[in-house]
């Protein structure tokens, strides 16, 4: 009898113990800092340092006014230096806001999803690890879709990476925090854009290590624009294709917009209009026509495509792409205006359906729009109170 009361008295302690730990795992953990109408607010300054490819850039530029080059084509390498700077940036944030309607089965929601993403990258000549915060926040509202597919579509999750002394924190890494409850539109708005937030949760990586490598150089700034472009153009190619054994592939894509911006007869004009802030600091205004039957038929592109948006047999019927960017080739902002129809994959499921959306990202690369003492007082603090 006292054994068996022994362990009766076993299995309520164990039983008590997990449901704590549970418990504890969906706690909702607050104060994560998330975008409000104040963010970025230094957008529409010119960074205050170089971009890799910046002698390129101009001499672009250059080439383009004294008539030598198309604007199709400067168009074009305009934004293929732009997506590769990005990734050579000492430091950079965009905020991203994409909204359209998915039809599945002949039924429509309509797929809310943001992305805010702030960076400074590793430096061996000071020791400094680098930093990154990067939230994704997928919501489906005004939907007719049944719920299996809404709870596949809907997701949130905070990455959190901090390496700063100054952090003051037992340990210096990864820290993730996962979706605790409902995505809902917060009343703010940022560049005209609806903000989202959410509710949260402790995530699985609590102070692992990891570093924040700036991009490799596809192609040596001391070459030609035109022999920069050459090289950009192989690498797009080259970082298109899913390669099960070698994920690197995909992580190392850098072309935005999910399309090949150098295949042949995809762009087949442009517009490039020079602008100028209050400050006097130059930026350049540029709109492309784009050939979709060269898209479709252009496997690199449709292959990005897919991937992106977890889909096979995929084509566009709608695509339109304009841009601002610095002087010098740092990206200022985009817009993507796309349709699409294909068979959707998330999870188990796999149905035909179709999906338009309106992309819009918008850049800082400032000491203050990157600065992460929100993120280091934030992280502190939830390590002290739990």
């Amino acid at each position: 009898m006292k054994k068996k009361l022994l362990m009766a008295v076993s299995v309520i302690a164990t039983v008590i113990c997990l449901t704590a730990l549970s418990l504890a795992g969906c706690k909702k953990v607050g104060g994560i800092p998330m975008l409000t109408d104040k963010s970025l607010a230094d957008h529409d300054k010119a960074p205050e340092f170089s971009a890799y490819y910046a002698e390129q850039f101009n001499t672009l530029i250059d080439d383009y006014n004294n008539g030598d080059v198309s604007a199709a084509e400067a168009a074009s390498v305009m934004w293929a230096l732009g997506s590769y700077n990005h990734g050579q940036a000492k430091q950079v944030v965009f905020f991203q806001d994409k909204v359209g309607e998915t039809v599945l089965k002949g039924k429509a929601g309509k797929l809310a999803y943001q992305q805010y993403h702030k960076e400074r990258r590793k430096d061996d000549s000071t020791g400094y690890k680098g930093e990154k915060y990067h939230y994704t926040l997928k919501h489906v509202f005004d939907s007719e879709l049944s719920s299996i597919y809404e709870e596949a579509l809907e997701s949130a999750r905070v990455r959190l990476v901090i390496n700063d002394p100054s952090a003051e924190l037992d340990k210096y890494g990864l820290y993730r925090f996962e979706k605790n409850g409902n995505t809902v539109f917060s009343g703010q708005k940022l560049f005209g854009r609806d903000l989202m937030s959410t509710e949260w949760k402790k995530g699985s990586d609590f102070g692992k290590a990891e570093e924040i490598w700036p991009g490799s150089s596809v192609a040596d700034n001391s070459l030609s624009w035109r022999e920069v472009a050459s090289r950009l153009a192989d690498d797009i190619e080259k970082c298109s294709y899913i390669d099960k054994n070698n994920k690197d592939v995909l992580e190392n894509r850098r072309i935005l917009g999910n399309i090949n911006i150098f295949a042949d007869g995809v762009v087949k004009g442009a517009t490039i209009e020079q602008q100028s802030n209050d400050a006097g600091q130059k930026y350049y205004k540029v709109k492309l026509t784009l050939d979709i039957d060269v898209a479709n038929n252009d496997d690199a592109s449709i292959n990005m495509l897919g991937d992106d948006n977890s889909a096979k047999t995929i084509k566009w019927s709608k695509l339109e792409i304009d841009f601002e960017i610095w002087a010098g080739g740092f990206m200022k902002s985009y817009h993507i205006s796309e349709a699409w129809t294909g068979t959707i994959s998330q999870s188990i499921i796999n149905v035909d359906g179709s999906a338009n959306a309106e992309n819009y990202v918008y850049y800082s690369y400032s000491d203050s729009d990157t600065s992460f003492a929100a993120e280091h007082e934030f992280l502190k603090k939830y390590i002290a109170d739990n």
